[in-house]
């Protein structure tokens, strides 16, 4: 079975998905949909740390609920 493609992912990516614009919002929906399965994706532990520094609980606590599983 041949390996898939890396790909690492900044803060930024997640943090799309609770910005706006909307349209931003849904291709980024989109890409953890459609895209992401088709790789091996991986956030740093910087990634972990800066997203555990957002100050507002609740969007925390989604980030994090969104790459927990990479």
């Amino acid at each position: 079975m041949p390996r898939k493609i890396a790909l690492y992912l900044d803060t930024s990516i997640p943090n799309a998905i609770f910005q706006k614009p909307e349209a931003r919002k849904e291709e980024t929906l989109r890409f953890f949909r459609e895209v992401i399965p088709n790789y091996d994706v991986y956030v740093s532990k910087m990634v972990v740390e800066e997203i555990k520094a957002t100050p507002e609980e609740r969007l925390r606590s989604l980030l994090l609920d969104k790459i927990k599983h990479l």
